[in-house]
């Protein structure tokens, strides 16, 4: 299962963590670090956007997400953190978790 979200929220992380586990799998998080203004204008591209509040409170939580990757430190219930740019995430085609076959 692949869930599209900001991943900045720890109680959806958790609720994730335990939904993966009771499923036999784990979960994995992958973070996409862009500056604010290219975060904007893909929600725009996308016909979204959030309120400044909401925008600055996200990127606070991203920000805490990012310096703990950095530091390898896993967030709670997540078995991998893989980090990526807007250039690795636009070259990016598949995904794939486990050992290779």
């Amino acid at each position: 299962m692949v869930v599209h979200d900001c991943g900045t929220q720890s109680w959806v992380r958790g609720w994730l963590a335990r939904e993966a586990r009771r499923r036999g799998s784990e979960l994995h998080l992958v973070l996409l670090d862009v500056t604010p203004d290219t975060a904007r204008a893909g929600q725009h591209a996308r016909g979204r956007g959030v309120s400044a509040y909401a925008f600055a409170r996200h990127r606070r939580a991203v920000g805490r997400l990012l310096r703990a990757a950095g530091d390898g430190r896993l967030p709670h219930g997540c078995a991998s953190v893989t980090l990526l740019d807007r250039d690795a995430a636009d070259a990016l085609r598949t995904i794939g978790f486990g050992e290779a076959v």
